[in-house]
């Protein structure tokens, strides 16, 4: 089943800021361009194989119900939720972000 997969203003503005973070701070265009690439392409297995991933073994998160899903080339995760036929991505990380404890 394909889902469909709906970005959060806030999942948005984080994936937003680790590209900004590539490009203008570190000055590495491609690097940033290669992290976009692999985000386009983890949102569309998302939406196909999200179901079957667990809900998230950590206490913080599962009690969101929270499921993450890792980029398959680089060190960033997404946390989501599965309403009905939709995907909801609430949050993007990079993995060394301490995204277990999370704001209220």
């Amino acid at each position: 089943m394909d889902y469909k997969v709906i970005l959060s203003d806030l999942a948005k503005r984080q994936l937003d800021d680790i590209l900004f973070y590539i490009y203008a701070t570190l000055d590495n265009e491609v690097a940033a361009a290669r992290i976009l690439e692999d985000a386009e392409y983890t949102i569309q297995k998302l939406a196909q194989i999200g179901d079957s991933l667990k809900i998230c073994e950590e206490p913080e998160l599962a009690e969101y119900g929270y499921r993450k899903m890792h980029f398959l080339s680089h060190r960033c995760l997404m946390l989501y939720t599965i309403n009905g036929t939709c995907i909801h991505v609430d949050r993007i990380y990079h993995a060394l972000e301490d995204y277990k404890n999370l704001p209220d």
